[in-house]
């Protein structure tokens, strides 16, 4: 039995994926700034579009870890001083993340353990490091593919947030929005960050292992799939 009804849950490799790719999304840039080609109907070189991916990867926080996120706005004006399109940061941003937003996968059983878990009297959060300047609003996008109704105050990401995991901050925001202790909170998610996140705020740490691969983090309890937290 879980030891507590407040629940909060990662999103990349805990209800949802984004299919064949790798953790690091960096390979892909180029073919994702072929989208920003279309969508503003403007041709860019190849020279161009090497100077925007290695300008885009100096931020990846899978290359370059850090605690505070750095808004979407800051990196895709960095970004479109290679690219020099007349557009604000946020509309280029949404544009380069279409591609990969296509390629999201909502694991089977989420939308059915969700609804369960509502019925069973839980409370359901969301917490989610972005990739590299993805808008919270692309984010909130994905969430809905779910179908699920979410409590979207207690949706959190590291944009709309300011820190990135393993920082506890937004835990904190969400157990007040629950109306409940941080210790009080159990989180599901697939990495090790996502274990440090809630055991540094006292809470109890949910380590979903879709492969079964040999691993531990230091979590309290190990599952395969989201089924089991019924």
């Amino acid at each position: 039995m879980l030891p507590s009804k407040y629940l909060v849950f990662d999103f990349g490799g805990t209800l949802a994926d984004y299919e064949n790719l790798p953790m690091a999304w960096a390979d892909y840039y180029p073919t994702a700034f072929e989208y920003v080609s279309r969508d503003f109907n403007i041709t860019f070189s190849q020279t161009v579009i090497s100077q925007a991916t290695e300008i885009l990867k100096s931020y990846n926080a899978r290359f370059y870890p850090r605690k505070t996120e750095i808004s979407d706005t800051t990196v895709f004006e960095s970004v479109n001083s290679a690219l020099k399109i007349p557009a604000a940061p946020k509309q280029i941003a949404q544009s380069f993340y279409k591609f990969f937003q296509e390629k999201l996968v909502v694991y089977e059983e989420t939308k059915y353990v969700l609804q369960e878990l509502k019925q069973r009297g839980c409370k359901i959060g969301v917490l989610s490091d972005l990739p590299t300047g993805m808008p919270h609003e692309s984010f909130l996008e994905d969430l809905a593919k779910i179908g699920f109704e979410f409590d979207l105050s207690c949706v959190k990401s590291s944009m709309s947030v300011g820190f990135r995991k393993p920082e506890p901050n937004s835990i904190f925001e969400i157990a007040r929005k629950f109306d409940c202790s941080p210790s009080q909170i159990c989180f599901i998610g697939d990495e090790e960050k996502d274990v440090q996140t809630i055991k540094t705020a006292g809470g109890y740490a949910i380590l979903i292992n879709r492969k079964n691969h040999p691993q531990n983090f230091g979590e309290d309890l190990c599952i395969s799939s989201l089924k089991e937290l019924l």
